[in-house]
């Protein structure tokens, strides 16, 4: 089963993983005023029924002022009407850009508990350059998995903050009751990391 966003973020967070700023909106009222001092922001519509939001096209990215959020909050929740789901939220985000990877983990019945590490976004599955580790994981080795995979000139303070999310993603999967873990995309820019995406399995 997959947890709705507000309940994958408050278990997230007892992990100290922190998603990008982030409201669950109940009206285009509630987007619009998140909004004002955001942009640009990012809709979402989450859904325990949906794995791939940007194939079923329920994201909506470069949103620059109040029209551009009235088209999209429109757009959305038609498709999700549409699309009969029984139930959704919608995730307003401040938009974060830069060079996108993927953190995750799963239990494997030949390895057990295992954490992955790899370039996110559309590249996930098309490159699947990803680096594999069976928990637990410490600094060093959440170093060495970064270093297999991310040729970018990444300085010391992002290698260390996203060495610290692939540990407390080891911690997490191996102590709670998700058996899939899945955030994608992590963004890393020159102003820090950012989780901007989450898929949790029970």
């Amino acid at each position: 089963m997959v947890m709705q966003f507000k309940e994958s973020i408050k278990l997230l967070s007892k992990y100290k993983i922190n998603i990008v700023q982030s409201k669950v909106c109940t009206s285009y009222k509630e987007v619009l005023e998140f909004s004002k001092n955001c942009y640009p922001i990012v809709i979402k519509v989450y859904s325990t029924e949906v794995v791939h939001k940007n194939k079923a096209g329920l994201i909506q990215t470069g949103i620059l002022n109040e029209n551009d959020v009235l088209e999209a909050y429109k757009k959305l929740t038609r498709i999700a009407r549409n699309s009969n789901l029984k139930r959704f939220e919608i995730v307003v985000q401040k938009e974060i850009r830069g060079n996108e990877f993927i953190i995750g983990a799963k239990y494997d019945e030949t390895f057990g508990h295992i954490v992955i590490f790899g370039l996110g976004g559309i590249y996930t599955e098309i490159l699947r350059a990803i680096s594999m580790r069976v928990c637990p994981i410490n600094r060093k080795v959440a170093k060495d998995m970064i270093k297999e995979i991310a040729n970018l000139e990444l300085n010391d303070k992002s290698v260390e903050n996203l060495a610290s999310i692939i540990m407390s993603v080891s911690k997490m999967i191996e102590k709670s009751m998700v058996k899939v873990i899945d955030l994608n995309p992590v963004i890393v820019n020159e102003n820090g990391v950012f989780i901007v995406d989450v898929r949790l399995l029970l």
